[in-house]
């Protein structure tokens, strides 16, 4: 979220989604004391839609359960040895009710470590109703992922003295690129490389109860913003709106530049990108054979699947209908191999499967309602399919893209 006044801090403000379908979402912002008289509507939202998780990365949701007043926070565990050190970790709050004001919150991390956080989440006014339906959507990376991030780091807060008057209570860091150094007197973290155009930057703030004399989450209330966007960098804000403490902090941010972000400079027009690879869904079914032949067709290949992420992926494209993948036992019974040769050993058979009931020698998914899982059956059955290619963007142009841009 950004603010464009080089001169003014603004008071503190906060987004969240709703709607959120394959083809729009609405996005929301609430200023602090929103029934403000005069108050103008002058904030932007930055923002990038995705579908499973980054290299070396993770996604997940989170619902927080209903409550009345306060702070509600939700626990998030990474699987052991995900990530080597704490990584950068961004959050944004869903509303599954459209339309409710009063379940504006502010939204932040938790005791942020390599294993875990907490996700939490504070409403902006005291007492202001019944809080339900609100998920979070997180996505934690430790190495930078091209093409779709062009750097990321932290920036520290320290907040050692309170916030001033002229800040309207605020801390604020500025953000610039290494070329205007000379030109700052305040303390900064700098852009790594130089853009053209406006980047997208993405922001979640990061507290610690773990830090001796920090308060908990119940007492505090953070919010975070960006303010002066413009080529050379940017200022990010953090505010407290329930407390007098002033607790140490930090902010995690990811640059993205717009033309890195738009899947079709990595995929054709209708398709989907994940991790290397370029998907294609069909809107009718087909036997099996037909199918493969229709890949087979465009040179792609009936889908092979490496991993369990790239399962969820996969499935997540059909929106959870039963869909053909590429392999199969069709020349020995009992053994099963990808149609194109594919490589890797990962399965996610369903409890008693493969049988080989009535002579079953194709494989398809069953669904997000059957926990992603496989199921062996007969390749005259007609199915949704998936077409799988690797991606073919010139590697050299886009990195020409992430200098120049």
């Amino acid at each position: 979220m950004k603010l464009n006044d080089s001169v003014t801090v603004h008071d503190a403000v906060t987004s969240w989604t709703e709607s959120i379908n394959t083809k729009n979402f609405t996005v929301c912002v609430m200023q602090t004391g929103r029934k403000e008289e005069g108050a103008n509507p002058f904030a932007t939202i930055d923002w990038v839609a995705y579908q499973g998780a980054p290299a070396e990365g993770l996604t997940g949701t989170v619902e927080l359960q209903k409550w009345w007043s306060g702070t509600n926070c939700a626990n998030v565990t990474f699987p052991s040895g995900k990530f080597p050190e704490a990584p950068i970790v961004l959050v944004t709050s869903e509303h599954l009710r459209t339309g409710k004001e009063y379940d504006a919150a502010l939204i932040w991390i938790e005791d942020l470590t390599k294993d875990s956080l907490k996700i939490c989440l504070r409403e902006m006014q005291n007492f202001d109703g019944r809080h339900q339906d609100i998920t979070v959507n997180w996505l934690a990376f430790s190495k930078l992922h091209k093409p779709l991030f062009t750097e990321h780091g932290v920036i520290s807060f320290p907040n050692t003295n309170p916030p001033l008057d002229k800040m309207n209570n605020a801390y604020c860091e500025e953000i610039m690129s290494q070329a205007l150094y000379v030109s700052l007197i305040w303390h900064f973290v700098s852009f790594t490389r130089v853009y053209n155009s406006t980047p997208t930057v993405l922001v979640s703030a990061n507290h610690s109860t773990t830090v001796s004399g920090n308060s908990g989450p119940i007492h505090n209330g953070i919010t975070t913003w960006i303010e002066n966007m413009n080529t050379s960098g940017f200022r990010a804000c953090v505010k407290e709106l329930y407390g007098t403490r002033y607790d140490p902090l930090s902010v995690s941010y990811a640059v993205l530049t717009g033309l890195l972000i738009t899947t079709n400079y990595i995929c054709d027009p209708g398709w989907n990108y994940f991790k290397g690879f370029c998907y294609f869904t069909s809107k009718t079914c087909q036997n099996w054979t037909i199918a493969l032949d229709k890949c087979r067709q465009e040179n792609l290949v009936l889908v092979d699947v490496q991993n369990n992420e790239e399962n969820v992926f996969l499935q997540h494209l059909h929106n959870g209908a039963k869909s053909w993948l590429g392999l199969n036992d069709i020349f020995t019974e009992g053994s099963f191999t990808w149609a194109d040769r594919g490589t890797g050993n990962f399965t996610a058979w369903a409890k008693n499967q493969p049988n080989n009931f009535r002579d079953e020698d194709c494989v398809h998914t069953l669904g997000v309602e059957y926990k992603y899982e496989w199921n062996d059956v007969k390749c005259s059955d007609c199915h949704q399919y998936t077409c799988k290619k690797g991606m073919v963007f010139n590697v050299c142009l886009v990195v020409r893209f992430w200098f120049n841009k």
